[in-house]
């Protein structure tokens, strides 16, 4: 799941990595033409997707039709999803204030799927539906309509891998490209602070993520590739090597970059030229500028504010969410490059309805390399689907069991988006559900997908609505409650702690963390009335900007050398360089951080998410070894 706040180079990346890569190894072009050629080719296709949808342009078509239309129109398709199903869902949408919402599914010839159409003959069948916007401006969420599918890409990358594989890539080395090579035999710079996984750690263990090297939710997002692994040279490890699952961008990151490097074009062009392009995916692409320039890319809309609002009332009662919607265009004022590898994919569901079908029966894909990437290598649950049983990683692909079935999926989670594609091998059905909902939007994903899974498969419909959505919403009722009773302490009172927390704070993965009293200048004071307007956060005594990403900071809270660490990220579609007053902040997390003549210590989730793989400072310990990270003060 891609838990990304991301600087953004707004060129293609050069890949400076043992090759010559100013000119395209395959088109034999200067770079700069290729990129300026790809770019314009994939706008282009975009465009030309919705021509051919009306039978207006020639292209390479999968031998079917994806019923997109709701309501009436699905008359003229099989339905796979009964009618009170989706009335079901068009309730939910209304019900959760979820500003858009697609559900797409696919059956084979051969599918377990339940239809409301006693005459279904045995060809393949699919159904897109979509509910409300795909902005806040009133523009309908169609099948055509382009959703960031975030971490979904990932299988796409590592299918890119195993096509190399299947080519007999001979590495610089003279070795093989194989899933067990080595990364030290094929990046150039490699290497990891634990030193037998920096030996031994191979294109497998990247992608399932076993490393031992979680993911860091604070650390620069660089797009040069060099600067990257030297970043990822210096993070420091949270378990032993292929102990223990660690869900991790950064590892696809570094794959996406291998990609470019051993076929001698920028992965994007690759995954273009081999797998979107043959499948007819026109709509895909990775530009987030080039995407808003269609005119049909869904937005990132977000809840703003402290308070909880009602936004449906039916006989049960109000249904209360926090905050107000409100648009801030995408995650990224970029073209997104920063997350490409492992989260930047952007498609129509139309197209999703082909991805689907292609790993129900594999057409351009060998079968052996799906079957590789989900193979279960490794136990990974407590993330997504924890309703589901026997939660493992393979390549790109969670596996689990649901109500006796298996499921072979994989989540994407980006601001203000969500997408879930879940596949039923031995079913023959797949599903993917995608939508704008903030922060239920997980969780209404999951309560939609098992939703329509006991629809179609003929199941006892469990009372997902209810175990799921509903306690999501309770959830946040009781922390209203609990963040109202503070409200009484101080939001202003900032702290004087002299200069001893001001200075330079040095970390090599991380660089220079600059803090400065709070607030200090216009910036400051601009991000101090953000604060009071939309968190309940105090006014903090110190901050600073985080290194190479896109207006993200660290805040400072307290006194004596303790403190409590809070990460922040600002959001703002109309200004790329100052902060506006329509500007949105998101609290990232929060800890201890304990300062001291020597530097600044992190404790309680400032190097991941993980809640099980937190470090806490106990009182009279030494900060410095007992730290999950260790800044020096250099200044």
């Amino acid at each position: 799941m891609s838990l990304i706040f991301a600087s953004v180079d707004h060129r293609i990346s050069r890949i400076p990595l043992g090759r010559d890569f100013d000119r395209d190894l395959k088109t034999e072009k200067p770079l700069a033409e290729v990129d300026d050629d790809f770019q314009a080719a994939q706008l282009s296709s975009v465009v030309g997707t919705f021509k051919d949808l009306a039978g207006g342009l020639e292209v390479d078509k999968p031998d079917f039709d994806p019923c997109h239309k709701p309501s009436s129109a699905m008359t003229k398709c099989k339905t796979l999803i009964t009618v009170s199903s989706k009335d079901w869902l068009q309730l939910v949408q209304k019900k959760y204030d979820i500003p858009g919402l697609a559900v797409a599914i696919v059956a084979s010839p051969s599918s377990d799927a339940k239809t409301d159409n006693e005459t279904a003959d045995h060809n393949w069948q699919s159904e897109v539906l979509t509910f409300g916007s795909r902005n806040l401006n009133g523009d309908a969420l169609t099948a055509d309509s382009l959703f960031l599918i975030a971490s979904n890409t990932k299988l796409f990358l590592a299918v890119s891998i195993g096509m190399l594989i299947d080519r007999d890539t001979i590495l610089k080395t003279g070795q093989k490209l194989e899933w067990t090579s080595k990364m030290i035999d094929v990046l150039p710079g490699w290497g990891l602070v634990e030193k037998v996984a920096e030996k031994e750690a191979t294109i497998e263990d990247l992608l399932t993520m076993r490393t031992g090297v979680g993911f860091h939710p604070y650390v620069p997002f660089f797009t040069d590739p060099s600067k990257q692994l030297d970043m990822m040279s210096h993070l420091p490890p949270f378990s032993k090597f292929r102990s223990k699952w660690q869900y991790n961008n950064y590892n696809y990151l570094i794959l996406a970059h291998m990609v470019s490097l051993v076929s001698g074009q920028h992965f994007s062009h690759f995954m273009y030229d081999n797998i979107l392009k043959p499948l007819g995916m026109t709509s895909a692409l990775f530009d987030v500028l080039a995407a808003e320039k269609t005119g049909i890319r869904t937005d990132a809309i977000v809840r703003v504010g402290k308070h909880m609002e009602v936004v449906y009332t039916d006989s049960e009662g109000d249904h209360k969410m926090r905050g107000e919607k409100k648009n801030v265009g995408f995650w990224t004022k970029g073209t997104g490059e920063g997350i490409w590898g492992p989260g930047g994919l952007i498609m129509s569901s139309n197209d999703v309805v082909r991805w689907l079908r292609e790993l129900l029966s594999p057409t351009i894909i060998s079968p052996h390399i799906l079957d590789k990437c989900a193979k279960p290598q490794i136990s990974a649950g407590g993330l997504v689907l924890t309703e589901t049983e026997n939660l493992s990683y393979g390549l790109a692909l969670w596996t689990s069991s649901y109500r006796g079935h298996k499921l072979i999926f994989h989540y994407g989670k980006q601001l203000g988006q969500h997408s879930l594609f879940v596949r039923l091998p031995e079913s023959g059905i797949a599903v993917a559900v995608m939508n704008l909902g903030d922060e239920i939007g997980s969780t209404l994903n999951k309560t939609i997908l098992y939703t329509i899974l006991d629809d179609v498969l003929g199941l006892e419909t469990g009372r997902w609505e209810e175990e799921l959505l509903i306690k999501w919403i309770s959830d946040q009722e009781k922390d209203e409650v609990e963040s109202t009773d503070k409200d009484g302490e101080s939001q202003d009172e900032t702290v004087d702690v002299g200069l001893h927390v001001e200075g330079v704070y040095h970390h090599p993965a991380w660089g220079n963390l600059e803090f400065r009293q709070f607030p200090d200048n216009d910036v400051d004071y601009s991000i101090k009335r953000l604060l009071r307007e939309q968190t309940r956060l105090p006014c903090p005594s110190f901050i600073a900007a985080l290194p190479v990403r896109e207006d993200s900071y660290l805040l400072l809270h307290g006194a004596k050398g303790r403190f409590t660490w809070t990460g922040i990220q600002l959001y703002d579609e109309h200004a790329p360089t100052r902060i506006t007053r329509d500007s949105i902040v998101r609290v990232s997390g929060s800890g201890h951080a304990i300062v001291n003549t020597e530097g600044m210590g992190m404790f309680d989730g400032f190097w991941t998410y993980d809640k099980a793989t937190f470090k806490h400072h106990v009182v009279g310990s030494d900060p410095k070894s007992g730290a999950e990270v260790w800044f020096d003060r250099v200044a």
